[in-house]
């Protein structure tokens, strides 16, 4: 649950950052967080406070890579061929 109200929050700013910063940084900063989140939930697990603090990390990386591949398809593909970029990605 808290996976999802932290990616649903953090979606626009996430967006802003990729338009802003470009994608190689979104994608980059996203890895960052899910990697920092689940070394948290794996490694500090004794507690479970400290477990959802690592999930919303995680959480935070979510919307930088969900949104990625629309983004490059924009950029890469025409028209007539996003929708199959998006599927296949």
């Amino acid at each position: 649950m808290v996976y999802s109200i932290v990616a649903l929050i953090f979606i626009v700013p996430s967006n802003f950052l990729f338009d802003k910063m470009g994608a190689r940084f979104g994608v980059t900063l996203g890895g960052i967080f899910l990697v920092i989140g689940m070394w948290i939930k794996v490694l500090i697990n004794d507690q479970f406070w400290l477990v959802i603090f690592g999930q919303s990390i995680a959480a935070l990386g979510n919307p930088f890579l969900a949104t990625v591949s629309t983004k490059v398809s924009s950029v890469w593909f025409g028209k007539d061929e996003r929708s199959m970029a998006n599927t296949l990605a």
